[in-house]
């Protein structure tokens, strides 16, 4: 075979070549001293050895770690690359594996965590992700994200449009940039190093010869020994000297010894496009020596064939061939944003430039020089936002916190600012030129909006910059809040805010800043600050006469209304914002504040009647807006309007609606992203509901573990998705380990927070609950009464959130026997919820049906009637009649009717609640399970055994099947044993075993169990049997 080229050969030392490809090269280089010479040269930074040695890989199923290997991706003299299982997350991954043999273990040992350092430090949708490191018998590994794809090479030789290739470059050029904005230099840039999805998205990958991006202008000797002014984060890795890199798309430095920097990325990053757009590489020669002439002279090779790009491109390209380093484009981003082609339609001065003398063009040459460094210092002093000395600033400020989860929170909340910074910076220089050299007339919104956005970015740096615990609990959420930026490039027009009268501008300017900084506060959760800052702003915008503003500042001032308790006043105020936001023609804020409305009026007011219209509104107002427009709004609407729906048992709009969501979601920030593990928290509840149980763990563990990738493992932001956990664990009978999740929740918290700290109040409420569920009132109480200490002192006695632990402490007080201290819990949970929202309040709904059932156990039977009617009443305001939320009430009423004499009417209760609980939760749930036991009562209390018996065998096998609550199956056991007992002939045996049974489980409920196994007392001593 001919010799293979310079690509070939280094594909082969990165295990990217197919076994059939791979054996043929291997055997010509055993053939041909010069290949071994050229090999020799790539691999003069990596391990030395034999490159051809070859090993056995390792078989299926074989474990590295914790990783199981499924199936060999590639191979080459560095090492392997398989296909690879991580049972601990449930995902597949590519599990990279680096031999190390004698004296290059400790070497190649330092190659590999170089890798991982590099990457580590990145989190990039155009970089391929490092899930772990790590080192084994065999050497050292590398968990990555598994692409599924081709390099870039491999997609190259398929035909694609101009086009097409310049998209991929350009997104892998974006990973790029922002390793140069992480302070990275990947130094081996080539298209075996580009990886192409399936998704059509570029991700950079192999950054095992990355370093900082220092520039070391001395030029060394290849030959050169010295190593004594070496780096020493660079270290062994790469020796001042050796070749690093691939020498078929070196920069000249490169080949000179020099060390790379990010104009030595820039240069090979231009080699690989040209040659893929021009079906040759630029520079011609046999060896590096003649190709590095060629650079020196500036002789490049001319496309093989007639080509269609443009020449902006192409001169773009040329000016990243630089030979000195300082004639290339200033950064990545200067490149990138040079890059973009001109719209398809010819400009009419085209033709007849071509006839403009050579001053003319040599003037112009040097306007677009003058153009591109003013831009450049333009993008430079409005970046300043996130410079070295804020980034020294924040990180000393989060890290100086001392909290366990601080480490986490900053590397991931740098990298994001690092990555939102480049593209920033990308498209602002972009944006500039365009509107310096005429080219785009939107080119002035564009920089509009990212000027806007900047000033949101300065904001969040500025609060960084001052972080405390709080702040750094919601720093991960505050730079996720950041808004996009492709809309102000894409849809320059829609995504301006309305623009004020010269003479207002500056003071407009002036108080939209400070609204940045109110949103950042509210991401924070400084509500009280925000409050005032809003507070002040009306002030000022009632002299401005510029309604737009207005609307802007009030929905902000309402919407924190809502969010510190005050719904009446943020409900009048938010219809203020969007009467000013119609007169101004400002559809944005339209949208906003009918979402913002959706959440108050449903939710935090529960007029759930009212959310259709609504909602109606919100989404004519989108669709005159257009979706395109405001993405974030219209992810934010869908989840809002899920979470009403789940709400209103309304599961499967509720599951459209989220779905449609988490695919925006993840179209806007990422397969895996904050905004995305809300919807997966929702779409888990819906399958709580449809009691698909094991499917709702799944979702809630996926959520769970993608925040805690996101956040780190010791985040206190866990601590909402490990309740979700419980819950689910709850649904399937897994007790102890639904209690110990809720007790790594409260951990998360304490070691955040304060002992009073108002978040501790959810963790301790929901672990109480549960081990009162399990018996264990006197463990349990400690924790309600920390829950409620918290809970009044931060958000005050009479809040809707402290109704639910006054009527938490109400159902302990009952468990434990304790009748009167039960009726003050909820008479005290009732006044609080009908003082903060009006006695007509649905949320009232809930202390009446504890109350009502609590008279039922002392007898009352006329005031139990009373408050459950009044409960159902108001239940219904919610879902309507046909809403399952009543259905519990609907069972006590029940129990009341039997035990006032009324079977009839009882059993039409009992009737409704299997009803309502079946077409709501479908017939395995364990509400249904309850109705039937209702039916089987009523029917065993008017002499009719036979008929109970199927009914309680088929709540028996719902109870096994969705063990919720022990008294509940307990208590079903024994109504199988009264059943077996009473019918004629009756079954003795099996129901003296079945009382025998219901009694172990009750006693082991302690106090909790007191009555029901009362009641079993009873029966057996009436009949006779031990």
């Amino acid at each position: 075979m001919e010799c293979p080229n310079e690509t070939t050969l280094s594909d082969f030392l990165s295990g990217f070549l197919s076994d059939e490809r791979r054996a043929e090269v291997r055997e010509h280089i055993l053939c041909c001293p010069e290949c071994e010479r050229v090999l020799a040269a790539g691999q003069s930074s990596g391990p030395a050895g034999p490159a051809v040695e070859e090993e056995a890989p390792l078989a299926r199923n074989s474990t590295i770690g914790r990783y199981v290997v499924l199936a060999l991706l590639g191979q080459g003299a560095m090492g392997v690359v398989y296909a690879a299982y991580d049972p601990e997350l449930d995902r597949q991954i590519a599990l990279k594996l680096l031999r190390a043999r004698g004296q290059e273990a400790h070497e190649l040992k330092q190659r590999l965590l170089r890798e991982a350092q590099s990457l580590a430090r990145l989190s990039h949708t155009n970089v391929v992700a490092i899930y772990d490191v790590g080192t084994c018998e065999e050497g050292v590994f590398l968990a990555l994200e598994l692409v599924e794809g081709a390099t870039l090479a491999g997609w190259l030789e398929r035909p694609h449009t101009w086009r097409e290739v310049l998209r991929v470059f350009l997104e892998a050029g974006q990973g790029l940039a922002a390793a140069h904005a992480a302070g990275l230099v990947h130094r081996d840039v080539k298209p075996s190093n580009i990886l192409v999805g399936n998704d059509g998205r570029a991700r950079i990958t192999d950054f095992g010869l990355a370093g900082p991006p220092n520039r070391n202008g001395k030029a060394v000797s290849p030959a050169s020994e010295d190593t004594a002014a070496e780096d020493v984060s660079t270290g062994a890795l790469t020796r001042t000297g050796a070749l690093v890199g691939t020498p078929a798309y070196m920069a000249p430095e490169q080949l000179q010894g020099q060390r790379a920097d990010a104009l030595s990325d820039q240069f090979c990053f231009c080699v690989a496009l040209y040659e893929a757009l021009f079906g040759v590489r630029p520079f011609a020669g046999h060896d590096p020596e003649e190709r590095l002439r060629a650079m020196r002279e500036g002789r490049v090779q001319p496309p093989s064939t007639r080509s269609p790009v443009p020449a902006k491109v192409r001169r773009a390209i040329l000016k990243g061939l630089s030979y000195d380093p300082a004639d290339r484009h200033a950064s990545m981003e200067a490149l990138l944003s040079a890059l973009q082609p001109r719209s398809r339609h010819t400009l009419p001065w085209v033709a007849a430039a071509l006839t403009v003398p050579l001053l003319f063009v040599l003037v112009n040459g040097t306007l677009t020089r003058r153009r591109e460094v003013q831009c450049q210092r333009e993008v430079d002093r409005l970046a300043e936002a996130w410079s070295p000395e804020h980034h020294e600033r924040v990180r000393a400020a989060l890290l100086g916190t001392r909290k366990p989860y601080a480490a986490d929170v900053w590397e991931k909340v740098s990298t994001a600012l690092d990555a939102h910074v480049t593209q920033w910076r990308t498209l602002r220089m972009e944006a500039c030129l365009a509107a310096e050299a005429g080219e785009n007339p939107s080119a002035w919104q564009t920089t509009t909006c990212l000027d806007t956005r900047m000033w949101q970015l300065s904001a969040t740096v500025e609060t960084l910059e001052r972080a405390d615990e709080q702040i750094l609990e919601k720093a991960s959420q505050m730079v996720g809040a950041l808004e996009g930026l492709t809309v102000c490039r894409d849809a320059p027009a829609l995504s301006a805010r309305p623009q004020p009268p010269d003479a207002l501008r500056p003071r407009v300017d002036a108080a939209r800043r400070r609204l940045a900084e109110v949103r950042v506060q509210l991401e924070a959760g400084r509500h009280p600050e925000a409050l005032a800052t809003t507070a002040a702003l009306l002030e000022e915008v009632r002299t401005l006469d510029f309604r737009p503003l207005e609307a802007e500042v009030l929905l902000e001032h309402g919407h924190l209304h809502g969010l510190t308790g005050k719904h009446k006043e943020a409900e009048e105020i938010l219809y203020r914002a969007l009467w000013a936001a119609e007169a101004s023609r400002d559809d944005e804020v339209v949208v906003r504040t009918w979402s913002v409305l959706v959440w108050l009026v449903g939710e935090q007011l529960a007029r759930a009647d009212e959310v259709d219209r609504l909602a109606k509104h919100a989404r004519a107002a989108l669709e005159r807006l257009g979706s395109e427009r405001a993405p974030t709004i219209t992810t934010e609407l869908h989840l809002r309007l899920g979470g009403m729906l789940v709400v209103q048992g309304r599961l499967e709009d509720a599951e459209r609606e989220l779905t449609q969501g988490l695919e925006l979601a993840r179209g806007l920030q990422g397969p895996d992203s904050l905004l995305a593990v809300r919807f997966l928290a929702q779409m888990g509840r819906i399958r709580s509901q449809q009691i698909r149980n094991a499917e709702a763990l799944e979702l809630f563990r996926e959520a769970q573990q993608v925040r805690e990738r996101l956040l780190g493992p010791d985040h206190p932001g866990l601590a909402v998705y490990l309740s979700n956990t419980a819950v689910a664990l709850i649904n399937l009978g897994r007790r102890e380990e639904a209690i110990e999740a809720w007790r790594r929740s409260l951990r998360l918290q304490e070691v955040a927070h304060t002992p009073d700290h108002p978040s501790l109040a959810g963790p301790l409420n929901n672990l109480g609950v549960a081990l009162r569920k399990e018996g264990r009132l006197e463990e349990s109480r400690g924790y309600l009464d920390r829950a409620l200490a918290i809970m009044e002192r931060s958000k005050g006695k009479d809040h809707p959130d402290t109704m639910l632990v006054l009527c938490a402490l109400g159902q302990w007080s009952m468990d434990a026997q304790r009748t009167e201290e039960a009726l003050e819990w909820f008479e005290r949970a009732l006044k609080s919820v009908q003082t903060a929202l009006g006695p007509q309040t649905p949320r009232a709904a809930l202390p009446l049906a504890y109350r009502g059932l609590l008279h039922l156990r002392a007898n009352r039977l006329r005031e139990a009637r009373s408050d459950l009617l009044r409960s159902l009443e108001l239940s219904e305001q919610v879902r309507g009649k046909k809403g399952a939320s009543g259905s519990s009430t609907i069972r006590v009423l029940s129990e009341v009717e039997l035990a006032s004499g009324n079977p009839k009417l009882a059993l039409e209760y009992c009737l409704k609640s299997q009803a309502l609980d079946e077409a709501a939760q479908g017939p395995a749930a364990p509400d249904v399970a309850l109705g039937l036991i209702c039916q089987a009562e009523v029917l065993l209390t008017s002499g009719e055994p036979r008929r109970a018996v199927p009914l309680i065998e088929r709540a028996r096998d719902i109870h096994r099947q969705a063990p919720r609550d022990r008294s509940d199956s307990a208590w079903a056991t024994f109504m199988l044993a009264r059943a077996l007992a009473e019918q004629n002939p009756p079954e003795a045996g099996r129901a003296n075993a079945l009382a025998q049974e219901a009694r172990v489980e009750l006693e082991a409920l302690g106090a909790r169990g007191h009555r029901k196994l009362k009641a079993l007392s009873d029966w057996q001593r009436q009949r006779g049997t031990p």
